[in-house]
């Protein structure tokens, strides 16, 4: 007997994200002590814990969905306009690219930010890896720095998406000044991780952090903003 559709969904979504006792188990260990959980992959205590990367989908989907009604949304689109404007000659063209006013750069910049999660998904977990693997020399293969970067963004992407109900009660004013407050707040949660995951000082992990959140940030707006042009002169 075949099971029903609301059953197969069900077998479906409990395969890819695991949703049974090992969830609230790991998102308490990934919430404290800041980098526990990859304590706990390396200590090889994995049997009572999801996965990183399937921890990481179950939080990157309702992210997915929530991303629009964040601040994170108005932020972005204001960075990507700030960034074409620099290529601007004064006449408020470049060549044939479209910019700020214009209906073209006003649909680039919707498009790429209405679909930023997908591009997050793909492109920069392993590049948030591959610099915490650059800034810890000699503190692990590749691994283990993509699992430290699946903790971090499923972080992330659960603190983003609690600010969803905060921008749509109190405004775009009160959500982007929480939006710089949570940023602070996860910059303090990976500098602990990174101390406690390889080992370093205080100040060590700081820097270490400061310095990958810092080109992170830089190549996701580089990204972002590239794209807008390459986008905006297609249409």
């Amino acid at each position: 007997m075949f099971p029903s559709v609301r059953e197969w969904l069900g077998e479906v979504f409990d395969e890819l994200f695991a949703i049974d006792a090992k969830l609230p188990r790991s998102l308490r260990k990934l919430l404290w002590p800041p980098g526990e959980l990859t304590l706990e992959w390396r200590r090889g205590r994995r049997v009572k814990y999801v996965a990183p990367f399937r921890l990481y989908l179950a939080t990157a989907l309702p992210f997915f969905l929530a991303w629009p009604f964040t601040p994170f949304g108005t932020v972005l689109q204001s960075s990507a306009a700030g960034f074409m404007e620099g290529f601007a000659d004064g006449e408020g063209q470049v060549g044939r690219m479209a910019m700020p006013g214009d209906h073209r750069f006003e649909v680039a910049v919707q498009v790429l930010s209405d679909n930023l999660p997908g591009l997050v998904m793909v492109l920069f977990v392993p590049v948030f890896a591959g610099l915490l693997l650059a800034v810890t020399r000699g503190s692990g293969r590749f691994v283990g720095s993509l699992i430290t970067a699946f903790h971090i963004h499923t972080l992330g992407f659960l603190a983003m998406i609690l600010t969803v109900p905060v921008n749509l009660l109190f405004g775009a004013d009160t959500g982007q000044v929480l939006a710089l407050v949570l940023l602070l707040m996860l910059l303090a949660y990976v500098v602990v991780a990174i101390r406690r995951v390889y080992g370093t000082t205080v100040l060590g992990a700081a820097l270490r952090a400061v310095a990958v959140t810092s080109v992170y940030q830089i190549l996701v707006i580089g990204v972002i903003g590239g794209s807008v042009g390459i986008l905006s002169m297609m249409l």
